[in-house]
């Protein structure tokens, strides 16, 4: 986590099929992110969590993605 002015930046990188899409969103909340990854296999996806998801310790979750399809998430807990 950083931060940039007044709100928190939190970047996940993420390895896997070079060229594969992945998409992270959090709990709750209707904002999709996504990335492709680049030619090693690598991809950063940076989201701005509010401060309520940050102070609950919300969930969020990370699958391959096609355009018509989501794969089984990981997930993962955002924690202070």
């Amino acid at each position: 986590m950083t931060i940039d002015g007044t709100q928190v930046v939190v970047s996940v990188t993420v390895s896997g099929e070079p060229g594969a899409q992945v998409r992270l969103w959090i709990e709750d909340d209707s904002r999709v992110h996504t990335a492709t990854m680049d030619g090693s296999g690598e991809a950063t996806i940076s989201f701005r969590p509010t401060l309520r998801q940050i102070l609950r310790g919300a969930d969020f979750y990370i699958a391959y993605a096609t355009d018509d399809a989501v794969g089984e998430p990981l997930t993962l807990r955002l924690s202070l």
